[in-house]
């Protein structure tokens, strides 16, 4: 709940409101559910990067599933080749990220690791919500870079998925 409280009044203090009522208000559509299943079921090969098997037909000749016309995992169902997990450790004078990739067969590999001083980029220790934590996050560190994010210069090599793990700690009384 307190969690809901405090993407609201984010949302209020950056005009966000209709967003977030959007959100806080979706109802999932299951409809199709059954049909994608039956379709992960059917394939018969491995599974494609969809996108680039695009560039070599127009999308006419294939129909509207390219790839499930041939046998092959939809594009909604692209295998992830490379992900990053972020760890965000506790701390608000000491906080540690680090990203970690990882590629099947492969080990886990670091590929960057920062210590933060939050209460320095502008984190008020004594008293601080979700929104407070996110936009230091957001504005001071390179959390939005290894992310991937649009706008923001690419820092790390790509990768297909990004986690971000937070520790509870952040908000213990």
């Amino acid at each position: 709940m307190r969690l809901r409280n405090d993407a609201e009044r984010f949302a209020e203090q950056h005009g966000w409101q209709k967003e977030c009522v959007e959100e806080q208000s979706y109802v999932p559509n299951y409809s199709e559910n059954v049909d994608e299943w039956k379709e992960i079921v059917d394939v018969t090969g491995p599974p494609v990067n969809c996108e680039e098997s695009e560039h070599m037909e127009s999308s006419e000749d294939r129909g509207s599933e390219p790839c499930a016309s041939e046998g092959k995992f939809p594009k909604w169902l692209r295998a992830c080749e490379r992900e990053r997990h972020i760890g965000i450790h506790q701390g608000v004078k000491n906080s540690a990220m680090v990203a970690v990739d990882k590629t099947p067969g492969a080990l886990p590999r670091v590929v960057g690791a920062e210590l933060y001083n939050l209460e320095d980029e502008g984190l008020n220790a004594r008293k601080f919500d979700v929104a407070d934590l996110v936009l230091v996050l957001q504005n001071k560190t390179v959390l939005m870079n290894w992310i991937q994010q649009p706008g923001y210069s690419l820092l790390l090599p790509p990768v297909d998925r990004a986690i971000v793990h937070l520790k509870k700690g952040f908000f213990a009384e």
